[in-house]
Formats: C-alpha cells, sequence, structure tokens
C-alpha cells in the first residue's frame, strides 16, 4: 500500500480536485493521510464529505504549525509500504501510482522518480528531472518512496526551506532509484508560495538548511560527488540572491543579507560552478560580481 501524505490549510478552492485526483487513481491500493493544518475556510468540510464515502481517506486534525510539521505527522500516522504526497493545489496524472509501483517492482528500486507539469499562468511546462542526487529535483512530491528511507529522518519545522536539506540525504539513502516516464505530477507555481516571495527571513536561515544537510549527509552517510554538489548549492544560493536584490528591503539591508549569503558558496578548484549550460554559468558568475560590488540596478 502506498501512504500519501497531504497537508493542507485553507485550500477550498483546490482541495476538491486534488483529493478526486487520488480517487481517479488506476492503482487502487492507498491510504490518503490528509492533515488539516488548522484551516479556518471551508476546507475541512470539503474533506469531511470525501471521508465519508471513501474509507482510505484520514483526516488528521493540527493547529497551524506550517506543511513540514504537517507532513511529519503523516509521515507517524503512516501504515503503507510506500510513501508519495501531494499539495493541495496540485494533482497527480491517472496513472502516477500505477506506473511508479510497477517501476520500482520491476527493476527492484528504493525510489521512483517522475518529471512534473509546472503549471504557472495558465500556461503548463514539462520539467525534466534525473536520478542524479542534485538533479532529482528537492521536492518531495514528483517522487515514490519505500518507507523504510524515512526511518529517522524528518522535515525541519520552523524554517521556511524545508524539502532540500530532508528530500536530498532521504534520495541519497536509496540503493536504487528509477526514472518513470510519461505519467506526471502537475504542479501549482503559486505566487504567494515560499520558492516565489521573496522572504528575508528565509535567507537568513540558508546556513541552517546547509548544516542540517551537511549532517544528514554525515548521519545517512550519504556518499556525494563534490563537484556537483558545489553546482547545486551554488545554483541554490544564486537565486536566493537574486530573491534578495528584487525584494523592496533597504540598500543596507540588501549588502547585509547578499554578503551574508555570499559566504555560503561553493569554491571548486577556485571557481564557482553553477547548474545549466556554460553560457548561464557565466552569465551568473557576472551577476554575482555585480552584487558583490553592491551594483544592484544593473543586475539583470
Amino acid at each position: 500500500m502506498i501512504s500519501i501524505i497531504l497537508p493542507t490549510f485553507n485550500n477550498q478552492d483546490t482541495i476538491s480536485k486534488t483529493i478526486l485526483s487520488v480517487k481517479n487513481q488506476k492503482f487502487k491500493f492507498w491510504e490518503l493521510i490528509i492533515i488539516d493544518d488548522g484551516s479556518t475556510d471551508n476546507t475541512l468540510r470539503i474533506i469531511n464529505n470525501f471521508k465519508k464515502n471513501d474509507s482510505r481517506i484520514k483526516v488528521i486534525h493540527a493547529q497551524h504549525g506550517g506543511a513540514a510539521k504537517a507532513r511529519n505527522i503523516g509521515l507517524d500516522a503512516a501504515i503503507g509500504g510506500y510513501i508519495a504526497f501531494i499539495d493541495a493545489d496540485d494533482r497527480f496524472d491517472d496513472l502516477f501510482l500505477q506506473s511508479g509501483i510497477e517501476k520500482l517492482k520491476e527493476e527492484n528500486a528504493d525510489i521512483a522518480i517522475f518529471d512534473f507539469i509546472r503549471i504557472k499562468k495558465n500556461k503548463k511546462y514539462i520539467e525534466n528531472v534525473d536520478t542524479n542526487l542534485f538533479e532529482c529535483y528537492s521536492a518531495c512530491w514528483n517522487k515514490i518512496y519505500k518507507k523504510h528511507l524515512w526511518e529517522n529522518i524528518r522535515f525541519p519545522e520552523n524554517l521556511v526551506i524545508e524539502d532540500m536539506e530532508t528530500v536530498i540525504p532521504v534520495v541519497g539513502r536509496a540503493q536504487k532509484i528509477v526514472k518513470v516516464a510519461n505519467s506526471y505530477y502537475h504542479y501549482v507555481n503559486r505566487s504567494n508560495s515560499i520558492t516565489n516571495t521573496p522572504s528575508l527571513r528565509s535567507e537568513y536561515q540558508i546556513g541552517i538548511v546547509i548544516k542540517i544537510l551537511h549532517d544528514n549527509f554525515s548521519k545517512f552517510n550519504v556518499r556525494y560527488n563534490v563537484k556537483e554538489y558545489s553546482k547545486f548549492i551554488n545554483t541554490f544560493l544564486y537565486w536566493h540572491l537574486i530573491s534578495v536584490i528584487s525584494s523592496r528591503c533597504a540598500r543596507e539591508e540588501k549588502i547585509k543579507i547578499s554578503k551574508f549569503i555570499n559566504k555560503y558558496f561553493v569554491k571548486y578548484k577556485h571557481q564557482l560552478l553553477f547548474q545549466g549550460s556554460y553560457k548561464s554559468m557565466i552569465k551568473k558568475r557576472i551577476i554575482i560580481l555585480l552584487i558583490k560590488a553592491h551594483i544592484f540596478s544593473n543586475y539583470s
């Protein structure tokens, strides 16, 4: 059985489609664990209507504590041999679970990884990922995991960034990872999501995030390629620098935070490496030089 973990908070406009995408799965042996994170709208009423008619749907009520805490509650309650995640305004393709389980069984693998469709302003883009540790996409929801990979590891609570430092070590614990073709996760690019809203709080947490990632690598004996790690971390930090420069904070604050973030760049053989093409890497280096010189108006 697959335990699907769904945290929700005030998602009355989207939760029905999300739950229906689970109910419409060709693979029927699942439990859906919905953690209502203290919703104050009609979300809970909608969820309970689904629950009445399907015993596979379980609802857990929680005081509002954020997605990380809600997912951890779901992980603790899961009884399936496999784990999957879905967010409350996203949806599965009808064959998501079936194609993933078939591939896992066929290849005797620990994790199945999917490409996903990014939906942004009513436009759709297919985002291609890989089974490489740093190219699998650091969100938890485009994968199906054997449950044992989540033993003794949980999402850090009270942090704005909580996926990267958890999901990548979990992927690193797998003995074998498979890529599933042509069955997608539909991800809605929310304009008010953490990844799309500049937050000075998140920038000041970057050091904590990277430390947790390192600690998890060490704790679970995850081996990785230093060059690929450099590309991943530097690209992650680059986008946070752009977030700072794009924010409306005062120039003094931009300088302070950009200096803070710059401390965490990884130099591989004394050069900055970034994911993407060679042309893209050069562009990012130039922009970082401009930011280091505090020439914020010209970064773009």
